[in-house]
């Protein structure tokens, strides 16, 4: 069903790795005006290469460090400055946070509150009854 996202505006994050590509050729195919973001420029400037040597529209912000909230601003202002909306985001931008379990304030609460949602009232959780 090519056409899919026809005229709509795509915000893809991370658009300089594999899988930020692979999403932005993607959506170009089916359509979409992409709009792209990464830390590495060089990448991302590969990825709108590619994207518009297919006959896609793409544009990108680069670089973009979206754990800053005026960098994540500047890209909504960015994508909505080149076409108007933004219809679809999918975010592939990230940074992972770890911290120890017991280190975590609402680690009790947040399990049994995840317990509460996926098990049924009648059988218990990993955690015992609810």
């Amino acid at each position: 069903m090519p056409g899919r996202l026809a005229g709509k505006v795509c915000v893809v994050t991370g658009t300089g790795g594999s899988m930020g590509r692979a999403t932005a050729l993607a959506f170009a195919r089916e359509g979409a005006r992409v709009v792209g973001c990464d830390m590495t420029v060089e990448a991302a400037e590969e990825t709108v290469a590619s994207v518009r040597a297919e006959g896609g529209e793409m544009v990108s912000l680069q670089p973009c460090r979206l754990d800053d909230p005026a960098e994540a601003a500047r890209l909504v202002d960015f994508a909505v400055d080149q076409f108007g909306r933004i219809d679809v985001l999918f975010n592939l931008a990230a940074r992972a946070h770890f911290n120890w379990l017991e280190a975590s304030p609402t680690r009790t609460g947040t399990a049994r509150a995840a317990t509460r949602s996926t098990s049924s009232s009648t059988s218990p959780g990993p955690h015992g009854p609810n």
